[in-house]
This record gives C-alpha cells, structure tokens and sequence, in this order.
C-alpha cells in the first residue's frame, strides 16, 4: 500500500518531472511567472527548519526527561510527566497560534522592518511541539535502562546522579538518537504551523529572519490551483519528496528500536 501510494504522487508528477527534468524539478526555483516550477525553495526550508527546530528540542527534551527520571516516583517527577503526556495531545493549530500571538512579534521586534513571520520563529515553535514526543520516547528508555542497571550500580556505592550520568545515559544513546529521528521526521510533516508562522515565501533569496516555505505548506497553498497546471502538479511532486524524508526517518526509528531490542 505504502509503495502504491508513493507510484501514484510520483505518476501524477510525471507531466512536471518531463516538462524540465527531475534535476531541475528538484534544484530549481518557484517562479511561475516565468514558466519555472522548481521545489527547491521548498526542500531547503524544510530542511533548514527540521534541523533548527531538532537542534532547539533536543537539549530541552534531554533535561526534561532527565528530571522527571530523577524525580521518578515523587510528586513533581509524576507532574512533569503527566504534563508531557497532555502536551502531546495538544493540537499544533494552538501551538501555531500561541506562536502568532507570541513568537512572531518577537522576533519583529528583534529586526527592524521585517514581518517576524520567518524561519526562526517558525522553528522555535516546532521545537517545542516535537518536544513532548521526544521527552516520552527519551523517558521511556532512561526508566528501561535505570532499571537494569540500578541494582548493580547501587552496590557499588553510586547515588542516583551518578548512576543518571555514568550508567543510564551511556546506555540509552540509541533511544536518544530515536527521539531525535522521531522528532525531526514529526518537524518536517508538520503543516499547520509551518503554514501560520513561516510567511510562506517561495523567493529564491534565503535568510533564517526571512519568510520561507516548506513542502507541506506549499502543498496546502496550492491546492486550489487548476488541476491540469504544472503548478498543482508540483504539488505531487512535493508529496513525495516529503514521503521520503518520513520514510527514511521511520526506517531509521525502527532500525535503532530493533537493534536495542536485540
């Protein structure tokens, strides 16, 4: 089903694919004015917005899970956990408008004349929507391996710390490095806020204080387009190269989880 899914967004993109080469298709510019309907705009904000908005979340879902193992079993460890759980549920239209009403005049402020609508601010607010989902899976592994290991290592005079730092954290890298391809590849499909904060400009020019746009949003854009335009097929052509980038990051997910299992 999945590989039939991806023949037909590859078949539907066929008319733009011939009209001027897969390699233009994939490194060249949005300009229909010019009869020029390139994606790369498109993938590198994807690209560039993944990687800042992972590089934000990291860190902070990294010491999140750590106090709430540490505090595993008390008031405040239980709270911070169950707070992440909720978090998770949230819609990314409220974190879309949270950033709105928050992120965006922030950074306007920041820069004199520019909107605030931009990849920076976009970013900010994906990494704290992709943080609950990273904080989960990173618990998750720290309770597993504190578990294994804890016995033994309080026999040998080690006190919760030391046994979080020299013992739980070595062991659980695999499960960091999952959280870490979960939350990039939940970065790169997100929609919503991509499409509220980002400012949606194709323009060849690219600046991390400057409006972007990703595959997702261009998606959701150009939807409306007629249907037999170049421009709508794009929109297929986009579908897939965002099929991709899931589909590796949940290949790599399953192959860390599968290789930790052994």
């Amino acid at each position: 089903m999945t590989v039939l899914i991806f023949a037909f967004m590859l078949f539907s993109g066929l008319p733009l694919i011939k009209s001027g080469g897969l390699l233009h298709t994939i490194y060249g510019q949005w300009l229909p004015q010019k009869n020029l309907f390139g994606i790369y705009p498109m993938i590198r904000a994807s690209i560039v917005l993944t990687i800042i908005s992972v590089f934000i979340a990291f860190p902070l879902s990294f010491s999140t899970s750590a106090i709430s193992v540490l505090g595993s079993g008390k008031l405040w460890g239980k709270a911070i956990k169950g707070w992440t759980g909720i978090m998770t549920g949230i819609p990314t239209v409220i974190y879309g408008f949270v950033g709105v009403i928050l992120i965006v005049p922030f950074f306007r402020m920041m820069k004199a004349g520019a909107s605030g609508y931009s990849v920076i601010a976009a970013s900010s607010v994906l990494a704290v929507m992709i943080s609950p989902t990273m904080i989960l899976v990173m618990t998750d592994f720290f309770e597993k391996k504190t578990m294994q290991y804890r016995k033994t290592a309080l026999s040998l005079g080690a006190d919760d710390l030391q046994i979080f730092f020299s013992v739980t954290v070595p062991a659980s890298l695999k499960g960091m490095l999952a959280a870490l391809v979960l939350g990039a590849g939940r970065a790169a499909g997100d929609t919503m806020i991509a499409l509220m904060i980002a400012g949606n400009s194709a323009a060849p020019e690219f600046s991390l204080t400057a409006p972007a746009r990703t595959l997702t949003s261009h998606i959701a854009l150009i939807m409306n387009a007629d249907f037999e335009s170049l421009a709508f097929r794009s929109v297929f052509v986009c579908g897939a190269a965002l099929y991709c980038f899931s589909g590796i990051s949940v290949i790599i997910a399953r192959m860390i989880a599968r290789k930790d299992r052994s």
